[in-house]
């Protein structure tokens, strides 16, 4: 009987020290509750991986809080970054341990190719050029300098890597230059890609024949260049209980979205007009109205009625509703046809990918503090080092789930210690109870 006490004992011993360890390798901070939003990220690959920020994650994370002026180069536009946001967004891979990343932004100015400029075939309606790169480069803006202005012109964008086979890039743009009023966009954007030859087609229905550009360059795409920026189509309303005809409210699809333009579309006669941009911001004891932006615009129309666009560069707001005031004794004239928030340029989330498994991001948890990681590494290759393209999975982000225990284990660590402990102090006191059974029949 003795000989069977003993070997039950053993074996809650070795069932102690086989209970899975609460930290084996690197611990792992337990995943927070609390997220309100959880999203699928689908790697590019192994390794250096980016990720673009797109209006959902905006609109459920931590906002970004400031923005800081980018590095360009002389004649080029200015950019602005956001910064000091998304604090509580948190990547777990599959066996739910935390991903590190880093929001990475550019360090130095983007670099820009000229070409050589080769005219195009005219029409009637149309006109134009091809810009030729010299050789085949990743580009994602063009830039038009050398046109005699005042003008505003529509175009059509086209680009090649043979100079026979073409595909639109940009079905309709417009740029303009009122040296007058100081209002111009002699820049455009348009998604990455390898190209040699651009080919810029001007509408000429409705304005002059614009002499072949002094200069035109396209931006070179490297391993640190901007994400695509965002707009967002803002529905908008004249407020009808302002005593003013030119008020109007801008609805925005999240509070603290890092909005520093808003762009408006508006037809009607010759217009210059003085517009602001405010919001209902709480302040101690009262609700004032703060000044978010404000410009003086000059609404040209040509002779065949188009529309035009005007900006207004903002400060950040930080709710989600914008009122506009048109000052204006000529407010009736300028009809508002659409508004359009333009949102500042966003860092990329760079992160190390172990595979291809997906990851999940969890964010919308206001009380968590930004994470700090060793990220001196990616750091360094973010700048210089091509990285995989990840993107959000198709799955719309919903409520996020409860966080899974990390793989391998039925119960949390803290449990399973528990457990140890208590097997541990049973086997101690069978081992001892026995040890004096012989002394007390002596």
């Amino acid at each position: 009987m003795k000989r069977h006490f003993i070997l039950i004992a053993d074996l809650i011993l070795v069932m102690t020290i086989s209970l899975p360890s609460p930290v084996r390798g690197q611990s792992q901070p337990a995943v927070p509750a609390g997220f309100s939003h959880e999203r699928t990220i689908i790697p590019g690959g192994s390794g250096l991986n980016r990720l673009g920020i797109d209006l959902q994650l905006l609109a459920g994370a931590d906002p970004f809080r400031k923005v800081s002026r980018l590095p360009t180069e002389e004649g080029g536009e200015s950019a602005w970054i956001a910064q000091d946001g998304l604090d509580d967004l948190r990547i777990y891979d599959a066996r739910n341990r935390e991903v590190p990343y880093l929001l990475a932004a550019p360090a130095m100015p983007p670099r820009w190719a000229a070409g050589q400029l080769l005219p195009g075939n005219a029409t009637p309606r149309e006109s134009g050029f091809d810009l030729d790169l010299g050789r085949p480069l990743r580009v994602d803006r063009i830039r038009f300098g050398g046109l005699p202005g005042p003008f505003q012109k529509r175009l059509r964008l086209e680009g090649s890597l043979d100079a026979k086979t073409w595909t639109v890039i940009l079905a309709e743009g417009t740029i303009f230059d009122f040296p007058a009023e100081r209002l111009s966009r002699l820049e455009l954007g348009f998604a990455a890609g390898e190209r040699r030859f651009l080919r810029v087609t001007w509408d000429d229905h409705a304005s002059a024949v614009l002499p072949l550009p002094g200069a035109v360059a396209a931006r070179v795409a490297t391993a640190d260049s901007l994400a695509p920026a965002l707009h967002i189509q803002a529905p908008f309303e004249r407020n009808a209980g302002a005593p003013a005809a030119g008020r109007y409210v801008i609805r925005l699809p999240a509070p603290g979205l890092p909005v520093t333009t808003i762009e408006l579309a508006a037809t009607g006669a010759n217009v210059l007009c003085r517009v602001r941009i405010t919001e209902v911001q709480p302040a101690p004891g009262e609700t004032l109205p703060a000044l978010l932006g404000v410009a003086s615009l000059w609404h040209r129309v040509p002779s065949d009625p188009d529309a035009a666009e005007l900006t207004i560069p903002m400060a950040l707001p930080r709710g989600a509703e914008l009122a506009l005031i048109v000052e204006s004794p000529e407010t009736a004239r300028l009809r508002l046809t659409g508004v359009r928030a333009l949102l500042s340029s966003l860092p990329w989330i760079c992160f190390d990918s172990p595979g291809t498994e997906p990851l999940t991001a969890r964010f919308g948890n206001r009380n968590l503090r930004a994470p700090v990681y060793d990220v001196n590494s990616l750091r360094d290759r973010a700048g210089r080092q091509p990285a995989a393209e990840a993107h959000w999975g198709d799955a719309p982000g919903g409520p996020a789930a409860p966080p899974a225990a990390p793989h391998g284990r039925l119960f949390p660590a803290w449990l399973w210690g528990l457990i140890g402990v208590a097997l541990l102090a049973t086997w101690i006191g069978i081992r001892t109870l026995l040890a004096e059974r012989p002394r007390r029949s002596r």
